[in-house]
């Protein structure tokens, strides 16, 4: 009796690490248009994207979501030089979005 309850209680152990395990979170770092696009295809939650100074064509974001525990951030690498976003009237629109830190 007392090695199934051994047993039952291990896998119970292995099975709440594999569902309470966070995802691995990325940081994106990026100094080009083109780098931007895609990073903005990959973020997920917890991710954290980097903007080098510069000038950026607008960001459009459509149902991404970060979470309580794990927000997505986007912010420039150099608070004294922010990047620019410059689309055609918005700069930066969200659409559906939710725990994403600007």
């Amino acid at each position: 009796m007392m090695k199934n309850s051994k047993r039952v209680f291990l896998l119970l152990l292995v099975l709440l690490f594999f569902v309470v395990q966070p995802g691995i979170c990325q940081r994106f770092q990026v100094s080009h248009p083109d780098e931007l696009k895609k990073a903005l295809s990959q973020l997920s939650a917890g991710d954290q994207l980097e903007l080098f100074p510069g000038v950026y064509g607008g960001i459009s974001l459509k149902n991404l979501h970060g979470s309580r525990q794990a927000p997505i951030v986007i912010e420039g690498i150099d608070p004294n030089l922010p990047p620019v976003l410059k689309g055609r009237g918005e700069g930066l629109k969200l659409t559906s979005c939710s725990y994403i830190k600007i």
